[in-house]
């Protein structure tokens, strides 16, 4: 018998801690019977029946590449990013996009689109999308906004198709007309950021005018989370060396003004772009890394979790990548065609 190729372990006294990536299994076993494969009858059928161990001339690999690729061609799933802008009325520091041209969707360029994906629902039988308004900043196009889901919630319609809108913002112009407007298109999903209390936040989350953003953001998040009936914010929290020791405080503020029941937090590495942007000096300068990442990471996400925030159960540093997924892209407000976010105005990811 021989080990899973998906098994993940760590050490901990004369015990490992095994995590089967596969399947998200975890046991703990004693370091000798590891090496040895020297278990019981009982022992030996449990680990056999949670894929972590398998017969020496099993081709594991094999095997899991046709069920990959079963479930890849019978996908009929279609996630799109639709950046509606590239431009944006924060100057943040440590932006992935920072450097790129800034673009506005046009209704020429958007009436192109809608055809393509029109054509490309019928051709590949999608019967399910979920639909992502990014930018940018979307909702400094918000008019093209409201034109883009109108046409699309039509061709969903003609089609049958079952969707979910979602957009990720800075939250700075998200105001209730913009709040209301979304909800009447099966409004899934709203990310948006704060990356400390205001004195913090608004160092990091910077108007193009050099004014500060936490205010203005938390009277719109008031209304989303007090005034309607949305299930839950997922709300992201940037950190780094300068503001990690902060993150407790802003933590404690969100649940007395909110409780914990409608926030999902997500902890957001910050991390080189490839495009070598003017932002990668400040990351240099401030990303924490290897075991200052894990001892952080670690102790915002107990306390969290402790606290009675929703919180993501497993962590990966590249994430389920809209790459990765057979029917998924991301359109430029240009209308050109990426896989990954980011690649946006790189023109050798097009």
């Amino acid at each position: 018998m021989k080990w899973s190729s998906f098994i993940f372990k760590v050490p901990v006294g004369d015990e490992y801690i095994i995590y089967n990536t596969l399947n998200a299994g975890l046991i703990v076993i004693n370091k000798d019977k590891y090496s040895s494969l020297s278990l019981s009858h009982d022992e030996m059928s449990h680990l056999v029946e949670n894929e972590y161990i398998y017969p020496d001339d099993y081709d594991e690999l094999s095997a899991y590449k046709s069920a990959f690729l079963k479930d890849w061609d019978n996908s009929h799933f279609l996630k799109i990013h639709v950046l509606v802008t590239t431009r944006c009325n924060f100057r943040c520091p440590y932006c992935y996009q920072a450097g790129i041209d800034g673009n506005t969707l046009s209704e020429s360029v958007m009436d192109t689109m809608l055809v393509f994906l029109e054509k490309y629902i019928v051709q590949n039988s999608i019967d399910e999308c979920d639909i992502e308004i990014t930018g940018g900043e979307p909702t400094t196009n918000f008019d093209m906004v409201k034109l883009l889901l109108g046409r699309l919630d039509s061709i969903f319609q003609k089609y049958s198709v079952k969707y979910r809108t979602q957009i990720v913002t800075n939250g700075y112009l998200l105001t209730k007309e913009k709040i209301d407007y979304l909800l009447s298109y099966n409004l899934a999903r709203i990310q948006l950021t704060l990356d400390g209390l205001r004195d913090v936040h608004d160092k990091r989350r910077i108007l193009a005018n050099g004014q500060g953003s936490f205010t203005k953001i938390m009277e719109n998040v008031d209304y989303l989370l007090n005034e309607t009936d949305f299930p839950i914010l997922n709300l992201r929290i940037n950190y780094d060396k300068s503001n990690a020791g902060d993150i407790a405080g802003l933590l404690m503020y969100l649940k007395e003004r909110y409780g914990t029941e409608k926030i999902q937090l997500s902890l957001g590495l910050i991390t080189k772009t490839v495009g070598g942007s003017e932002a990668n000096s400040y990351i240099s300068q401030f990303a924490l890394e290897n075991d200052d990442f894990i001892h952080n990471y670690l102790k915002l996400y107990s306390l969290a979790y402790d606290m009675g925030f929703e919180m993501e159960d497993f962590f990966s540093f590249d994430g389920f990548c809209t790459a990765k997924l057979k029917h998924g892209f991301l359109i430029e407000p240009d209308g050109t065609l990426t896989k990954c976010v980011s690649g946006v105005g790189r023109g050798e990811f097009t």
